[in-house]
């Protein structure tokens, strides 16, 4: 199963012997979003003035939160406050343009739906 949002640029992959549950799907999310922001994701953010600030004040906000969290940006500083999770879509044709053209497929792709 394929995970893609409309808010972040990045594909969540849950691969699976059994059927996927509802757990599952929340690990992947959680584990994906805490992962740090790499240097080429940063240079995407860096070319945008207002999605910098934003992801570095939600950097500040996180680590005001927890002093000791690691300095580093995540990736769930990049949603800012669009943090709720709506539930699952499909939308095959959002899918189709946000999916690098020839990459690896997948059975079953869903979009997540966040809001603020």
């Amino acid at each position: 199963m394929r995970l893609i949002s409309k808010v972040f640029p990045w594909t969540i992959d849950i691969e699976s012997q059994s059927p996927i549950t509802c757990g599952d799907i929340w690990e992947a999310m959680h584990f994906a979003l805490q992962e740090p922001i790499v240097e080429s994701e940063w240079g995407f953010i860096a070319r945008d003035g207002k999605l910098r600030e934003a992801v570095e004040a939600a950097t500040k906000k996180r680590l005001a939160a927890d002093p000791t969290a690691d300095k580093r940006a995540r990736r769930i500083d990049f949603l800012g406050d669009t943090t709720l999770f709506r539930g699952l879509e499909k939308d095959d044709d959002f899918a189709k343009q946000v999916l690098v053209p020839g990459g690896k497929g997948c059975s079953e792709t869903w979009v997540i739906k966040l809001i603020a």
